[in-house]
């Protein structure tokens, strides 16, 4: 009798502690894969893809080119930056300081004194300046007003991704380097340099388009 009652006793021992450790087991999974799922959540976001900027984009609708700016005579480069000229021809005849002086001319408002970044640009990569300050006024409208995409999220080209989310960028130098290097890898390295070879990659082959950017080359070019 008393071993009967010694091992329905154990029995008993065992059976309690299989109930303890098995859901305390379970909580301790449980535990584990929630801690490891919000360490997943609260990870660094992933630094962007400098190739995003290389994708080709479509050009803003006329929400984009909608902008709240009042023009208080201040600009990202009211204070014009430092020219690096070491006198060597640039572009067309000119130095990049004469390059530079004629960019200024088109120039205006929020974009004011920017055309060292374009000649710097063109010293660097042979991109024709006359296009790409063109398209940027055409696609910012900074040849008046600039639109709520260039002022408010540098961007200056209309980009946007395939799923029609404008790009946003942080700063007005990240913004102007994405337009840059878009127009110049995704277009001119690619043996596309005038608005006519450019036009149906860029903006679904529209005569208005080209037209408009021509202008703007022709302006530029003669002032």
């Amino acid at each position: 009798m008393k071993k009967m009652t010694i091992m329905v006793t154990l029995v008993l021992l065992f059976g309690i502690s299989l109930a303890v450790i098995i859901p305390f087991n379970l909580i301790n999974k449980t535990d584990n894969k929630v801690s490891q799922s919000g360490n997943v959540e609260q990870s660094p976001k992933a630094e962007k893809n400098e190739s995003e900027d290389l994708v080709p984009f479509g050009v803003p609708s006329d929400e984009s080119k909608d902008s709240d700016y009042v023009d208080n005579g201040v600009y990202p480069y009211s204070n014009p930056p430092e020219i690096y000229d070491d006198g060597s021809i640039v572009y067309d005849g000119m130095t990049v300081t004469e390059l530079t002086n004629k960019l200024n001319k088109s120039l205006r408002g929020f974009v004011t004194n920017t055309g060292y970044l374009f000649a710097d640009y063109t010293r660097k990569t042979g991109l024709d300046p006359y296009l790409a300050v063109a398209i940027m006024l055409h696609e910012s409208g900074c040849n008046g007003t600039c639109s709520n995409l260039a002022v408010n999220y540098y961007n200056f080209g209309g980009f946007r991704s395939t799923g029609s989310n404008w790009y946003h960028y942080d700063t007005f130098d990240e913004g102007m380097n994405a337009f840059l290097n878009v127009i110049y890898n995704n277009y001119y390295s690619q043996g596309l340099t005038t608005p006519e070879a450019i036009v149906c990659k860029y903006n679904a082959c529209s005569e208005h388009w080209v037209s408009q950017v021509r202008d703007y080359m022709n302006t530029i070019r003669n002032r």
